[in-house]
C-alpha cells in the first residue's frame, strides 16, 4: 500500500529550513555591524591595572597592562606613559583591570630637585626641614606622608599638651643615610607644608618638640583633640 506524502508536513519542514537560515543571516548582520561600529569608535591605548592595587602597593609592570578603549571612556587625567608610575606607590584602592589614573599614583618621586617636587604637591607650599630627631628610627623616602605631633607646655596653665598638627605631610628630600638605614643625627628631612601649618611647626620647634609618624598613602585618620599629661595614663 502506498502512502501520499502530507503536504502540511513538506510545507512545516521547509518553514524550519527558512527560520534556520533567517536565524543565521541575522547573527551575520549583527556581528557585521557590531564590527563596523567597533572600528568606527575611536580607541586609545590605556595603562590598566591587572590585579587590585592597595594604597602603599608598588606600581610595577608585573602590575600593569595596555588595552585599546573607546576614547569617550577615558578619564582625562589616565595615565599615557610608565615612567608616570613605575616603581611609584598606589595611593588608593584601584580595582583590577581599571585604567591608572593621576589621582591613582603618589605624586611625588626621587626625581628633580626639591623646588620640582614641591611643584607637584601644589603651588601654595613651603619646604620645612624637620628636627633630625623628631624622624629618628623612621624608615623613610620621597613620597612618604607624615603626621607632626607637637608637644608644647603651656606655662600660664602649667600644662604640655601633645598634638597633630600636620597630617599626612607629603616628603620631598630624605638624605640618603636615612634611606640605608643609617641616619646621623645632623641629617633632616624635609616636607612640603602650606603657609600655616609652617608657622605651627615652626612654633612648636621653639617652643617644644616635634615627633613624625608615618601616615600610610591615601590613609585619612582623623584629626584628634590632643592629649594632656594627665590624660596620657587614663
Amino acid at each position: 500500500m502506498f502512502f501520499k506524502k502530507n503536504p502540511s508536513a513538506q510545507i512545516s519542514k521547509s518553514g524550519k529550513g527558512y527560520l534556520l537560515l533567517a536565524s543565521v543571516l541575522c547573527l551575520v548582520t549583527g556581528f557585521l555591524v557590531y564590527q563596523a561600529l567597533d572600528m568606527a569608535i575611536p580607541k586609545i591605548s590605556v595603562l590598566v591595572t591587572t590585579r587590585e592595587l592597595k594604597p602603599g602597593d608598588v606600581i610595577t609592570k608585573e602590575n600593569l597592562s595596555v588595552v585599546k578603549v573607546p576614547k569617550a571612556s577615558v578619564p582625562s587625567d589616565r595615565v599615557t606613559g610608565l615612567d608616570e608610575v613605575l616603581n611609584k606607590h598606589s595611593k588608593t584602592y584601584v580595582a583590577a583591570g581599571d585604567p591608572i589614573r593621576k589621582v591613582h599614583v603618589a605624586e611625588i618621586d626621587g626625581g628633580g630637585n626639591v623646588a620640582a617636587r614641591l611643584n607637584l604637591v601644589g603651588k601654595n607650599t613651603l619646604a620645612v626641614a624637620l628636627p633630625p630627631e623628631s624622624v629618628l628610627g623612621l624608615v623613610l623616602d620621597i613620597g612618604d606622608r607624615l603626621d607632626i605631633i607637637g608637644v608644647v607646655e603651656q606655662p600660664q596653665d602649667k600644662i604640655t599638651k601633645g598634638k597633630r598638627i600636620v597630617l599626612g605631610a607629603p616628603v620631598v628630600y630624605v638624605p640618603q643615610k636615612i634611606i640605608e638605614k643609617e641616619q646621623k643625627k645632623d641629617e633632616s628631612v624635609i616636607v612640603a607644608l602650606t603657609p600655616e601649618q609652617a608657622e605651627k611647626v615652626a612654633l612648636a620647634m621653639v617652643k617644644g618638640k616635634l615627633v613624625a609618624a608615618i601616615n600610610p598613602i591615601g590613609g585619612d585618620l582623623p584629626a584628634t583633640a590632643g592629649i594632656t599629661l594627665d590624660r596620657v595614663l587614663e
